[in-house]
This record gives structure tokens, C-alpha cells and sequence, in this order.
């Protein structure tokens, strides 16, 4: 039949509508309580007292006014929308058609009458829509609603709705506004996501409606067919029962496939089974799933009909033994139950427990392995892959009598519509409101930094540490953000204000702890302001940079003024000598998070993701380490012996060497030009075969170190005493050197080969030894500054 694009503002429906919505008003009910409570008290009155025969007259106000509630309770509030008639009169809610008042409206016309509309304010919560949207850019021109109707239709016919809802007409009033992909680029949303809501709120009206629905699904005579299951009842938590009194609300799309392979395995005589995924990808949600299926679809084999599904956890059933003799008798006792029963289905989460796995694990094997090689009761057990693994290795015989489904970590849509159902629940309990830019962002962000979990466990976890930070009771992107920030140490959101003064002066800032070295400041700063800019790739490290140079020139110095200035503390350091890492075997020790009581690489990055890993003395590392960074440098990941991912994305990656460093000296004793300095001397360490290409070129900059002249070497000694003046603080101390005593300690101290580093050694010999006495014999007072000059530090080396 062919779509009417016509409005009949007359039609009976039209006119039904608008009585509707009067009636319905707040004046309207006042004005029906009155008149009803006037008519019988003054019927009553003129009957009782008056003596009058007018008494059924006054009725006649009351008797009209309960027929009207009656009208208004039936014909009015069954004004349903017609899907068979496709005049658009047909179609429109009675609450919108009411709030029409032309029939050749505006597009704006058609803003106004859903304005009042739930579905407004669920569009405005859910994606943050301000009305002014919709109130500047609508067409107000008469008629210009005809496109409207049309968009509207389509997106009926393809979300399936029941008439033109008023999720349906908002989303076709967003489409008609010109350039609106643009607008909702700024609110970080895409056309189809806002299309997506009309389901997203169709899924959540049907869920409410759900719930007051009492179910049935079969009743006691059900379950009075079986065995009587008291210790089952007392220890056991049955999810057929919750699922059958309670509900089950989550979108169970995503876990489809498993659940099919359940109950087909099942009803064709395969009794137990292993759930094998990962954290988080959804083992306990495909029990649920397979248990509702029980219960609702009557098409299941007849050899799992009507079976309950009863879950048993390690830390209950522990908490009743004493031994390891007691639980396995317990253990015994509960599956001699569900044997007895005939519709029992045991589904062991956290399996790994129940065989010698993990923290308190009990190796139950000597129980469950009759059970299975019986086949008289049936099992399901849920496992990780490692787990699921090691129970093959160690109990091979248990491992075969099990038939494995992989449940596999969900994609980012599969995400987003279990995040939509589970967000329902933690609402009602948190009184919060999730939007749609917060379930992308904790996408994002589970991704990238929950690495104990996959999709979509990760995200929803997200998701629930976000809900103490609620800002006004809404949970945004920049919440999500925020949670992660405060919980991980991280900074995800786009500096602003103290820290984006900070970058922009993050140079002066360094040089006053790295004496020259220019060219190195300046590629870590621009390296930081990309990155929290937003400009640089978020899916490689912050920057990686291969710092070359003769030692003491402040390769080493500018990663810890770099973690003290930007970072915070030099505690944000990672360091890893690459020396203690010279054998094949090493490259285990450099993938272990913990090392004995200590934290390796893996340990400190995890637990520190946003820090500054310095990498010192790469070239003493052996080529199968060398080989294991390339990844890291070039895609900000590396994985552990569990093969889990450790990101690296959020971390600047330093690697030092002294490699070239004699070259370094020959060439700039030589005059070479220090801006062809660095290509000759990357060419010089290919050449001899220091690194190879492909390792070299994975950083952003080779940054060349050149040694430390005299005069900069002064500085040096000026920065160590400035250090020394900070600690000196708090007794209200000072130390002075003259500009000769300086020189001084500079000539005692240098070294060609060894730059810096034996400066301060000397200060320390000279300058600090001499305080420590002075300070004892109380001879600097609280307040004074004390001035050394080369005879002092003369006579100190004569002591």
C-alpha cells in the first residue's frame, strides 16, 4: 500500500487525541473531582435534608463526568498507533498528533510537539543533544515538514517501529538539518550512533515492560517431577531461579553461538563442557544466557528441557571444611544430589579453584573425574585459556572428558550493546545516568588500559569506577576519563590551563637541569606536546628516542629532570640497566612482571603506565632483546610469559649508549659540523654493526651528545650547588662559591673521557665536607651563607 504523506489535523483519531490530552491535564482532573464530589454531595443534600425531587438532577453533572473518565479510561486511552493505516494521522502517537496544530506543519512544528516527549529528554540524557540544536537550525517554513515524513518512514521500516514514535521523528528532524554530521563531530558522535537510539530505547521499553510481566514457565509441578535438592538449595545459587523470578536483561546477541552449541552438545548426549575465554569475555553471562534459553525456548532437545542450572563457588563451598577429606565429601555429596535429581546442570565459575589453580585452589580431581567418566551428572566449568591448558597437562584424562566452546572477547558494537543493558542495572543502584559518549570512551579506554580483562568485562568495569565521580549525576566521556586518570596515574584528557603553560616552556624548564644539549630537549618537548595536544599517534608510544654520547654529557640526567619536571618525580622513572640483560635467556627476565619480591619492566609500566622508561646502555643488551623491543618502539606494546599485553603508549621511551663516543670526540675535536654529526655517526654504528637499521630507525630521533666543554662544566658545578642549597633550606643554610673557586673544583674534576659525572664526586669531597664540619662546630649560624674560595678547599685537601 502506498505511503499517505498527508496530515489530517480532523481526522476522528486527531480530535480522540486531542480530547485525550485535555482530559488528561492537571486542570482537567481537578475540574472532574470537583464537579463528581459537588454533584453527589449536592444530589445527596437536596435527597436527605431538602426533601426536593431535584436530587437526580444534580447527579446529572457527576453521571456526565464519570462517563467522560470512562471514555477517557477506554476508547481514548486505547488510541494506539494504526500499522495498517498509513495515513500519517494513523501513525503519530496520540500525545504528538494532539500537539499538531496544522496539517501542513513546520519541521520546527514537529520539534515542539515531541518536545514534552520522553524520548526527547532520553535523546538529550543519552548523546547530550541540546534543544538549541533543534530550535536554530529546524526549517519554521509551513510544509516543510513533507521531507520529515518521509525520513521518518524509512527509518520506521528499518528499526521496525510500531508507527512514527517519537524517537523515530526526532532522529528524521535531526537528519533534515543541513550540515549536522558536522555539529555532532563536535559533540564526538556519528549520524548512525543518534539512529542506533531509537533501538537503544526501544530495547529499554520492552525490558521495562519485561519486568512487570509475571512469567511462567511451568511452575511446581516442574519441579516436583524430580529429586528434592536441600544441600543443592542450601550451597548452590540456582540462575534458573533468578532468571525465572527476577529476569534476565541483558542483550544475550553477542553469546548466541555458544549458548546454540550448549544445547545442542547437551541435548545430543554430551554431558559436561568447558567454557574456555578469557576475563571479562562474557563465560558467566553464556550460563545465564543458556539457562533463560531453558526456560523460554520450547523448540530445546527434550533431553535438557526443564533442566535448572545451579552454580557452585569455591570461597562457599571452602568456608564449610575444615580439610581437604571434608570438602571432597561435600563435593561428593552435592554431585550425588544432581545425579539424583536428573534436571541438574552444575556450573563451576572460576573452575581453575576447584583444580589446584590459582590462590586457595583445591585439586578436586579424584571427585570430578568419576563424575565425568560416568557421565551421570552434567557439568559446566569456565576457564581461562591458561588455565584450561594446564588441566590439560596435568589432568589429561578430566581434558577429554570435557568438550571446549571458546567464548571470544567482543568487538566494539558487540560492546556497546552489552554495555547499554548492563549500565540499566548500575543506574538504579548508583541514581547516575551514563551517556552514549561515556560507553564509547570506556571502549576506548578498557582497551587500552585494563589489561587483566577483554571485551566486554573490561569496558563495564570502566564503566562502574566511573559512577563515584559522577558529575551531576551524569557520566560523560570526560568522567570516564577522569576515573582513569585518578585510578591509573595516566592523563588522557587534553591539557589545559597550568599544564599546557607547563609544555609550552618545558625547554627552560629542562635546561635548568641539563646543561646545553639543545637538540635533545627540544625533540622530548615537541614529542610531549603532540601528545597531550592530541596531534601525535595514540597508538604508538608518547616518543622514543636513542640518545647517543660519551658518558657524563646528561644523557642519563635529562630522563630524570624530564620525570621531576613534567612527571612529577623521578619515582615516574623506569630504569633498566640493558647490561644485566647480555644472554638469550634474558629475554625471560625481561618479560616478567615480578621478579622474586621486585617488580621487572612489565611490573613497573603496568603499574605506572605514564612515565618515562629509560633503557640505559642498550648496546650491552643481546640481539633477542634488541629483537623484543622493535614491537614496543613501534607499537607501544610488549607481552609478558602470560602473553598479555603491557602497553607502552603513554610512556616515552629513552635508550642511551655510549656507543661512537670516541668518534664523537674525534670528530668534533676534528671541526666537524655538529649538524652532520649525528648522520655520520648513525652511519658509523650500522657500519659496524653496533645496531642494526631496522633498530635504529624504529625511534623518532637519534639525538647525538657531545661532550661538555670547560666553561659548560662551570654550570654544571653551578647546578649541583643549587641542589645542594635546596636540601641546605631547611636548617636556613646557604652556600656561595666564587667564580675562581668554581674553576677550581672544574680543572680537579675533569676528565675527557668521563664528561660530567666526576663533578659531582668533587663537590661532594670539596664543598660538602667542609660544610658538614662547619655546620657541627656551629660556626654557620641559622640564617648565614657560607662563602668558599680555593683556599679552602686547599686546606680541605691537605686534611
Amino acid at each position: 500500500m502506498k505511503t499517505e504523506t498527508t496530515l489530517r489535523i480532523n481526522s476522528p483519531r486527531a480530535l480522540k487525541s486531542r480530547y485525550a490530552k485535555s482530559l488528561r491535564s492537571k486542570n482537567s482532573k481537578y475540574v472532574f473531582y470537583i464537579v463528581l464530589i459537588l454533584s453527589v454531595f449536592g444530589g445527596g443534600y437536596l435527597a436527605a435534608f431538602a426533601g426536593s425531587s431535584l436530587w437526580g438532577f444534580a447527579l446529572i453533572p457527576g453521571v456526565l463526568a464519570f462517563v467522560i473518565y470512562l471514555w477517557d479510561e477506554g476508547e481514548l486511552k486505547s488510541l494506539h498507533e494504526n500499522i495498517d493505516n498509513r495515513a500519517i494521522d494513523g501513525q503519530l502517537s496520540p500525545l504528538i498528533l494532539a500537539n499538531l496544530k496544522t496539517d501542513s506543519p513546520s519541521a520546527y512544528e514537529i520539534w515542539q510537539a515531541v518536545a514534552d516527549t520522553n524520548d526527547r529528554w532520553f535523546f538529550q540524557n543519552r548523546y547530550m543533544l541540546h534543544h538549541s540544536i533543534f530550535e536554530e537550525f529546524l526549517n519554521k517554513q509551513a510544509g516543510s515538514a513533507e521531507s520529515i515524513w518521509s525520513i521518518a518512514f524509512e527509518l520506521q521500516k528499518k528499526y521496525q517501529t510500531v508507527g512514527l514514535t517519537p524517537s523515530v521523528l526526532i532522529v528524521a528532524l535531526l537528519k533534515s538539518i543541513k550540515d549536522v554530521e558536522k555539529m555532532l563531530r563536535r559533540a564526538k558522535l556519528e549520524l548512525s550512533e543518534i539512529e542506533q537510539g531509537i533501538e537503544w530505547l526501544n530495547d529499554i521499553e520492552a525490558k521495562r515492560r519485561l519486568a512487570k510481566e509475571k512469567q511462567h514457565f511451568g511452575g511446581w509441578a516442574r519441579d516436583w517431577a524430580y529429586g528434592y535438592t536441600p544441600l543443592l538449595r542450601y550451597l548452590g545459587h540456582n540462575i534458573s531461579e533468578e532468571v525465572q523470578y527476577h529476569g534476565f536483561f541483558v542483550d544475550t546477541a553477542l553469546h548466541s553461538q555458544v549458548v546454540d552449541q550448549m544445547i545442542k552438545a547437551m541435548g545430543s548426549g554430551t554431558s559436561s563442557m568447558t567454557l574456555v575465554g578469557d576475563i571479562g569475555s562474557g563465560k558467566t553471562t553464556s550460563v545465564y544466557a543458556f539457562a533463560e534459553r531453558l526456560l523460554k525456548d520450547r523448540s530445546v532437545p527434550k533431553a535438557v528441557k526443564h533442566s535448572q542450572v545451579v552454580s557452585l563457588d569455591a570461597p562457599t563451598l571452602l568456608s564449610q571444611t575444615r580439610s581437604i577429606g571434608e570438602l571432597e565429601g561435600l563435593v561428593m555429596r552435592l554431585l550425588n544430589e544432581a545425579r539424583r535429581a536428573k534436571n541438574i546442570i552444575l556450573f563451576f565459575d572460576d573452575a581453575q579453584v576447584f583444580f589446584g589453580q590459582g590462590t586457595g585452589g583445591v585439586d578436586l580431581s579424584n571427585v570430578i573425574q568419576p563424575a565425568l567418566e560416568a557421565g551421570s551428572v552434567r557439568l559446566i566449568f569456565a576457564l581461562t585459556p591458561k588455565e584450561w591448558q594446564n588441566v590439560g597437562s596435568k589432568n589429561p584424562a578430566i581434558a577429554s572428558r570435557l568438550q571446549p566452546m571458546q567464548v571470544t572477547p567482543a568487538g566494539e558494537q558487540e560492546t556497546i550493546h552489552v554495555l547499554r543493558d548492563q549500565v540499566l542495572f548500575i543506574e538504579y543502584q548508583k541514581k547516575v545516568l551514563y551517556t552514549q559518549q561515556a560507553l564509547k570512551e570506556a571502549y576506548r579506554l578498557g582497551s587500552r588500559y585494563v589489561d587483566n580483562q577483554v571485551m566486554p568485562g573490561a569496558a563495564l568495569s570502566v564503566l562502574e569506577a566511573a559512577a563515584p565521580v559522577a558529575k551531576d549525576g551524569y557520566i560523560t566521556a570526560e568522567v570516564v576519563q577522569q576515573s582513569i586518570e585518578s585510578s591509573i596515574g595516566v592523563k588522557i584528557q587534553q591539557s589545559k590551563g597550568d599544564e599546557s603553560q607547563k609544555l609550552l616552556t618545558l625547554e627552560d624548564d629542562l635546561h635548568k637541569y641539563v646543561i646545553n644539549q639543545k637538540q635533545a630537549v627540544s625533540v622530548i618537548a615537541n614529542a610531549l606536546r603532540r601528545s597531550r595536544s592530541g596531534v601525535g599517534n595514540p597508538d604508538r608510544p608518547v616518543g622514543t628516542f636513542l640518545f647517543l654520547g660519551p658518558t657524563g654529557v646528561g644523557k642519563t640526567e635529562l630522563s630524570k629532570a624530564l620525570a621531576r619536571v613534567y612527571f612529577g618525580s623521578e619515582k615516574a622513572m623506569v630504569r633498566v640497566d640493558m647490561n644485566q640483560f647480555v644472554d638469550p635467556q634474558d629475554v625471560s627476565r625481561l618479560i616478567t612482571p615480578m621478579l622474586g619480591e621486585q617488580l621487572g619492566l612489565l611490573g613497573q609500566v603496568r603499574k605506572q603506565p605514564f612515565s618515562v622508561v629509560l633503557l640505559d646502555e642498550i648496546e650491552k643488551a643481546h640481539p633477542s632483546v634488541i629483537n623484543l623491543l622493535l614491537q614496543t618502539l613501534d607499537e607501544g606494546v610488549m607481552r609478558d610469559v602470560d602473553n598479555k599485553p603491557v602497553s607502552f603508549k603513554d610512556a616515552i621511551i629513552i635508550a642511551t649508549s655510549n656507543a661512537g663516543a670516541d668518534e664523537i670526540r674525534k670528530l668534533i675535536s676534528g671541526g666537524e659540523d655538529p649538524s652532520k654529526l649525528q648522520t655520520h655517526l648513525v652511519d658509523t654504528i650500522i657500519e659496524r654493526q653496533i645496531f642494526a637499521p631496522e633498530f635504529v630507525n624504529r625511534f623518532d630521533e637519534v639525538v647525538v651528545f657531545r661532550s661538555l666543554t670547560q666553561d659548560e662544566l662551570v654550570q654544571v658545578i653551578d647546578l649541583i650547588i643549587a641542589g645542594i642549597n635546596k636540601t641546605l633550606d631547611k636548617q636556613k643554610v646557604q652556600v656561595e662559591l666564587t667564580a675562581e673557586a668554581k674553576r677550581w673544583l672544574v680543572d680537579k674534576g675533569y676528565d675527557a673521557k668521563l664528561g660530567a659525572r666526576p663533578m659531582r664526586r668533587v663537590v661532594q669531597k670539596y664543598v660538602e665536607n667542609i660544610l658538614a664540619k662547619r655546620i657541627l662546630e656551629q660556626t654557620a649560624d641559622s640564617g648565614s651563607v657560607i662563602k668558599l674560595d680555593v683556599p679552602d678547599f686547599e686546606q680541605q685537601e691537605e686534611v
